[in-house]
């Protein structure tokens, strides 16, 4: 009996540590959600002030145009900020969510390209969007 507790101890400090990496790996996953998409939030809302502040001298399509962007820019913000939660709780739905809206703005970054390059949204999104899709199909 004595020689069978420390390899029990050993199995589950084992499944304990593979447990604890994972609730890590799913925290960093939902905080990198909640950072880059309050960081597009912030982007929506600065883009919209500029456009309001430079361009609405007349209630117009282009004007419409503008605040449309700035709008998508922050509903994605908003879709992964609230994915956070159920990120950390390891629901599907949260991946499902947040991966859609990174890969709209990548989606989105890539239609006004010749525009806007927006590198670092890009960049953002696709580190994003590749480490939900790694984890939601468990392979990290």
């Amino acid at each position: 009996m004595r020689n069978l507790l420390p390899s029990y101890s050993v199995i589950y400090s084992f499944t304990a540590s593979t447990r604890d990496s994972k609730m890590i790996s799913l925290h960093i996953l939902a905080w990198m959600s909640l950072s880059i998409g309050g960081w597009a939030l912030a982007n929506g809302i600065l883009h919209d002030i500029e456009v309001i502040r430079g361009h609405f001298k007349e209630y117009d399509r282009q004007f419409l145009y503008y605040m449309l962007n700035g709008h998508i820019i922050i509903f994605s913000g908003i879709f992964e900020m609230i994915s956070y939660a159920p990120i950390v709780e390891g629901r599907e739905w949260g991946f499902v969510v947040s991966g859609a809206a990174a890969f709209g703005m990548i989606v989105y970054c890539s239609m006004i390209w010749k525009f806007l390059p927006s590198i670092l949204t890009i960049v953002l999104q696709s580190g994003l969007f590749i480490a939900l899709a790694l984890s939601f199909l468990h392979i990290f």
